[in-house]
């Protein structure tokens, strides 16, 4: 088993908001809060669903449906999730837009917490791609910015 931490975010955010997050705290994976729910959405999903018109981290399906651990770290909660042929990962915790997150296995975690396949601008801006569509050069494509990509 395999604890780590993602970002956490309502599902009211726009989708160009939660590239930069990935970006910048280097995962591929968020949690989105919703109706009392938590979904584990994955970097190619949110490409996925902006590139499809979506505009909010609700406006899509998908993802994984993560339920909390009955009580933190009892033993309890962790052979349920030994156990379950089902549940894959389990909700730690939910707090200052971080959510800490427990995988059955290793290799389960890996796609969530490796770095996003995205990237910003060396500028002080760090303008990041996405949101941004890259041009036909290292330039960035925001105006008056002298970044490079």
């Amino acid at each position: 088993m395999l604890e780590f931490d993602l970002p956490a975010m309502p599902g009211t955010t726009p989708i160009e908001d939660a590239f930069p997050r990935l970006i910048h705290e280097n995962v591929s994976g968020l949690v989105v809060e919703s109706g009392g729910l938590h979904r584990l959405l994955h970097y190619s999903e949110l490409l996925d669903a902006w590139n499809g018109g979506a505009a909010t981290l609700n406006d899509f399906p998908g993802g994984v449906i993560v339920q909390p651990e009955f009580e933190g770290f009892a033993e309890p909660a962790l052979y349920a999730l030994r156990t379950s042929p089902v549940r894959d990962y389990a909700l730690i915790s939910v707090a200052g837009g971080k959510a800490r997150v427990r995988s059955r296995k290793e290799p389960l975690a890996a796609m969530y917490i490796a770095g996003s396949a995205g990237y910003c601008c060396d500028a002080p801006a760090h303008h990041c791609y996405p949101p941004n569509t890259r041009g036909a050069d290292d330039w960035c494509v925001v105006p008056l910015c002298p970044g490079r990509l």
